[in-house]
């Protein structure tokens, strides 16, 4: 059996592990919200710092709807992350989905805007440092921690 033969054969393995694991995921960025109402969204809107992190969690981590579940903190390096991207898991730099996540998260929680949201919105499109270091320490924070109780499910 020739090289290439071998590795198509392990990667089919590792797709079916994956679909048998988690059952069929979305692709990172493609997650269904459509389960998101507008009454969930206004509850998020109204402390939208700590509503963009909820977001993520309820969109990311929710065990209602494991196929949004494509995304984790890698084990021993907690400044990459493994993305599901259609037919693999890929390992990136956390700095390098950060800033595009936040840009999601504000975007999909800004159904309504409100004053709040102004202001977060402009610290975000300036990249303000401290935002994005908050929001980058709480997102790490929150991928180890569902992490591990997904685990222990």
């Amino acid at each position: 059996m020739s090289h290439d033969k071998l590795i198509d054969i392990l990667q089919n393995k590792i797709k079916d592990y994956n679909r048998q694991l988690y059952g069929e995921l979305n692709i990172y960025g493609e997650e269904n919200i459509d389960y998101i109402n507008d009454k969930i969204y206004q509850k998020l809107a109204k402390y939208p710092t700590l509503g963009m992190l909820e977001l993520f969690k309820l969109i990311h981590y929710n065990i209602k709807h494991q196929e949004n579940i494509n995304i984790f903190i890698c084990r021993n390096d907690e400044t990459k992350v493994n993305i599901y991207m259609g037919d693999q898991w890929e390992k990136k730099d956390i700095d390098d989905i950060l800033y595009p996540l936040i840009c999601r998260l504000y975007k999909i929680l800004n159904k309504d805007s409100n004053e709040k949201l102004v202001i977060l919105g402009h610290r975000i499109d300036n990249k303000d440092a401290n935002t994005i270091t908050f929001y980058k320490n709480e997102l790490i924070s929150i991928m180890k921690n569902e992490k591990e109780k997904l685990m222990n499910n």
